[in-house]
């Protein structure tokens, strides 16, 4: 879902996650994209890994990221009481919990700088001014949004005609490889069904231009490449 809301305001997105199916970014799969990454985010993600150090590890190398963005919330001094929230027994999924000492910790081990603003957090190789970090993950931000539109064209309309292209190439594709095999396809495809009043004041079904006479709503549709009629 992240990597299709932030293609649709304009930046270049990609999806990977060893756990999940893809249902909403099919075709911007990172390891298709190929390359390297500025930036790899794994939000809602630190609290349920056993080992973050090599999580993060081998994303960075894997994908060759600049900075690892994440969100995860922190707590600080002794251990929260039972009642956190956060710790979430009904669901048994968080398993990491961090204080802000531990996450530069994990930086230093990584050789890398560490920049944190309540629960969102920034591990990179890269040198960030704490103010504009701080002032980038505020509520102000959240304000400046409708501005970042208006400055970023959005990839909407791009990525449906890059998946447009994709599933004519696969239908051709297809139908090379029908041919080669002897089947006829030419009986469904396309469909066009259609129905228009006649005289008697009925509606007659008409089916790839053979009339089904009946009464039968007004309608009129096309199918593409549909299952073969009996």
């Amino acid at each position: 879902m992240l990597t299709r809301l932030m293609r649709d305001i304009g930046f270049d997105f990609y999806w990977t996650d060893p756990f999940c199916a893809n249902l909403f970014a099919k075709g911007f799969e990172a390891d298709r994209a190929g390359g390297s990454f500025s930036v790899i985010t794994a939000f809602e993600v630190m609290e349920h890994l056993h080992d973050p150090i090599e999580f993060i590890r081998q994303a960075m190398a894997k994908y060759q990221g600049a900075a690892f963005a994440f969100s995860t919330q922190l707590f600080d001094g002794s251990p929260p009481p039972l009642d956190w929230p956060y710790y979430s027994f009904e669901t048994g999924q968080h398993v990491s919990f961090y204080q802000r000492r531990t996450l530069q910790r994990i930086a230093d081990i990584l050789g890398m700088r560490l920049y944190s603003s309540g629960n969102f957090h920034l591990i990179t190789s890269h040198s960030v001014s704490p103010a504009l970090y701080r002032v980038s993950t505020s509520r102000l931000a959240f304000g400046l949004f409708p501005l970042l539109k208006l400055f970023r064209r959005s990839r909407t309309w791009p990525d449906r005609q890059r998946a447009m292209a994709e599933l004519r190439q696969q239908a051709t594709a297809n139908d090379a490889q029908d041919a080669d095999s002897g089947d006829d396809d030419s009986q469904n495809y396309p469909l066009i069904i259609s129905a228009a009043p006649n005289g008697n004041n009925d509606s007659s079904l008409t089916i790839n231009n053979s009339v089904v006479p009946g009464s039968v709503p007004t309608i009129a549709f096309m199918c593409a490449r549909p299952a073969a009629l009996p």
